[in-house]
């Protein structure tokens, strides 16, 4: 009798030969008992998609889908189609997993049976981290209320890949990643937890994040800051409609004050979006540092600090 995949690991490709010889070979190097590695070739012109293709050839738990260019969204939604786990688990093409990493996922999946697993993460440029062996990894048990509360008050990171998730969960409620729109990440994550009956937290590191230049998110753009607005606007029209009674106050201010901060010359618009959605009550409900960041905005303050950070480097 076959094995039943446990994982699908969806890694979507695209122009990253530089980096995605250490994601695969992160992979590879991990238990993939139970586990299938979909690799999705997003229109590459580089040698990504020969790497890909050494690696199916070599590792049967590696397959690959190829695909014309549509995009980080579209790629992530090719390999949820194609995917059979009973989990997903998304790998951005450039990042690398600790050794073990997908064998900690599997024992806790398998001794926990979560909806939702959320596991830590470090943040590295070139010189790949290390774990500490003897630093205490706690585990916290939440619904899935309680874990995106705590989204919302930006607590937790909206990153899709600190995120280990039922696919049942994407395909019984038709979660899609937005195609054609930057942010994702934040469009789809509240509708995960939101969906979420038993989550598990963790923050025992078992994903490395690279932070490179030219990526989306060091990247500004008014394309960014009008797909940011497009999901604030999605996350309050889901609450209204799902009657979620939760306060969102703290996530709306953070990401109106990032979209300023990746168009800078809407500063009118993203002042009156914040004086509509965060009146009196809402200001009074606010974390401090959002209270702050918004009185350093309408003093015109917060761009000069925006200003002093960039050169700071």
């Amino acid at each position: 009798m076959a094995e039943k995949t446990i994982i699908s690991i969806i890694i979507p490709v695209y122009n990253v030969e530089k980096y995605l010889l250490d994601c695969l070979n992160s992979v590879a190097k991990q238990d993939l008992r139970n586990v299938e590695v979909l690799l999705v070739n997003d229109g590459s012109t580089d040698k990504s998609g020969d790497i890909c293709q050494r690696f199916v050839d070599k590792y049967d738990s590696f397959k690959l889908i190829v695909q014309k260019n549509g995009g980080l969204s579209s790629a992530r939604n090719t390999g949820l189609s194609n995917a059979s786990g009973k989990y997903v688990q998304f790998i951005d093409s450039d990042d690398i997993l600790p050794d073990g990493s997908v064998g900690r996922i599997l024992s806790y999946i398998n001794l926990y049976k979560p909806d939702t697993l959320k596991i830590g993460f470090d943040k590295f440029t070139e010189n790949i981290p290390k774990i500490n062996k003897s630093s205490k990894n706690s585990i916290i048990f939440e619904n899935g209320y309680q874990s995106l509360q705590k989204l919302m008050e930006n607590v937790y990171d909206n990153y899709s890949w600190s995120y280990v998730s039922k696919r049942e969960i994407y395909t019984k409620n038709h979660i899609v990643f937005p195609e054609g729109r930057n942010y994702e990440d934040m469009a789809t994550t509240y509708k995960i937890l939101a969906n979420s009956r038993h989550c598990l937290i963790l923050n025992e590191k078992l994903y490395f994040y690279r932070i490179r230049e030219g990526s989306i998110s060091n990247h500004k753009s008014k394309k960014n800051a009008e797909d940011l607005l497009k999901s604030l606007d999605e996350v309050k029209s889901y609450f209204e409609q799902n009657n979620i009674n939760m306060f969102i106050g703290n996530f709306i201010t953070y990401y109106s004050l990032l979209g300023f901060k990746e168009n800078n010359k809407a500063r009118k618009f993203w002042s009156e979006y914040i004086s509509a959605n965060i009146g009196r009550r809402q200001f009074k409900n606010l974390r401090l540092r959002y209270k702050i960041a918004i009185i350093l905005f309408k003093l015109n303050l917060y761009s000069l600090i925006i200003r002093l950070r960039s050169k700071a480097g």
